[in-house]
């Protein structure tokens, strides 16, 4: 039974040791602060053809002034170019409906600076 237990675990932690080199090698991440709003990217080749496809994920951080940070990932058919013509689908997963009023009102807050900085410019 020892011996059962000990090679489950040994293999376990060879798979967790696989997962992490595959993410290390899968993703591209990028982290971002926007007036205070922690932003977290990842890209993903998608085996999904003719869309490119973004989600966003609206997660718990307590040292954000607006105690969320959005992580979004953008996932788009392996070997087309950054900038491409597909269709756009954009997927928003939200714990609650408190999360979706707390985006809506960041995101407002968001473009009311960046109207207010372009004016600032001019």
């Amino acid at each position: 039974m020892q011996k059962t237990v000990l090679s489950k675990l040994q293999a376990l932690a060879g798979e967790v040791g696989q997962v992490g080199t595959q993410i290390n090698e899968r993703f591209v991440v990028f982290k971002d602060t926007v007036v205070g709003f922690l932003l977290l990217s990842s890209f993903y080749p998608s085996k999904v053809q003719g869309v490119d496809e973004k989600h966003y994920f609206v997660i718990p951080y307590e040292l954000g002034a607006h105690k969320v940070a959005l992580h979004t990932i953008r996932s788009r058919p392996e070997g087309t170019p950054e900038v491409i013509t597909l269709p756009k689908r954009r997927v928003f997963h939200l714990a609650n409906a408190h999360a979706e009023q707390l985006l809506s009102r960041i995101s407002s807050e968001q473009s009311e600076f960046m109207v207010r900085a372009q004016k600032s410019d001019l």
